[in-house]
């Protein structure tokens, strides 16, 4: 079996862990997280993944920070519609991590259309909302501590 890693992100940086695995058999992204540190990273989160979302076939989240699974609900809002692998723990706090993120959000976007608005400039749109968190969490499948999950033949 043939098989490549491509980091798209958390590279040169400590935020948005996103790592690509591509096999024979699939693509399967480790984390999908997201971009933390002001304006330009906003950007950053709101742009391409660098791959089409429709084309990976499972993730897997290490673990419930930010940073690691904070644009999985923007990467099933693009298309992802595979398994997203998690130790329950993980998955617990998935749903409550992500529902907060879209608040704040979605809190900060209003803030910043109202001065928008008065400047007459274009509105801004969040990154995901809170049916987008639902979707995604619709997706988790809890694998336990130890046990080994075979994802496709051969991996």
């Amino acid at each position: 079996m043939s098989a490549s890693l491509v980091f798209r992100g958390a590279a040169g940086e400590v935020t948005g862990s996103c790592q690509l695995l591509r096999t024979d058999g699939g693509n399967l992204l480790l984390d999908c997280g997201l971009i933390q540190g002001g304006a330009q990273q906003d950007r950053r989160n709101a742009a391409d993944f660098g791959f089409p979302a429709g084309e990976i076939d499972a993730l897997v989240l290490s673990h419930a920070h930010i940073d690691h699974c904070g644009r999985l609900p923007l990467l099933v809002r693009r298309g992802f519609s595979g398994p997203i692998y998690a130790q329950p723990a993980t998955a617990d706090l998935l749903r409550i991590m992500l529902e907060d993120s879209a608040r704040l959000a979605l809190a900060d976007v209003e803030h910043q259309n109202r001065r928008r608005r008065r400047e007459g400039k274009p509105l801004l749109e969040p990154l995901y909302d809170l049916d987008d968190v639902a979707a995604a969490h619709q997706l988790v499948q809890t694998v336990d501590y130890g046990e080994r999950r075979e994802l496709w033949p051969g991996l």
